[in-house]
């Protein structure tokens, strides 16, 4: 079952960007989501019942998701945006 937890993670991140940010919030979700399947355990539910709970508990990941797209988006650096930031540090530079 813990597999399964880290499958659904990683396709709700199918189409994130790989970066570390993306990267480690994804591990970390699935690492609190094995500790709560083990919690379950614990309280005496089954793999599956303990799994359904775990899943539902975290709703729906879209709009984590879609932040973390937008943001690299945004963050993308253009080679315009590097001539730009070079010709200011040349004047800057020069003054």
């Amino acid at each position: 079952m813990i597999a399964k937890i880290r499958n659904y993670i990683q396709r709700a991140f199918e189409d994130v960007p790989k970066t570390k940010k993306s990267t480690e919030l994804q591990e970390e979700l699935i690492s609190n989501l094995v500790e709560k399947f083990n919690d379950q355990l614990r309280l005496g539910k089954t793999e599956e019942e303990a799994y359904q709970t775990v899943i539902a508990g975290i709703g729906d990941l879209s709009e984590l998701t879609e932040g973390l797209r937008e943001r690299h988006v945004l963050s993308a650096i253009t080679p315009a945006d590097r001539k730009r930031s070079a010709m200011l540090t040349a004047i800057a530079v020069g003054l």
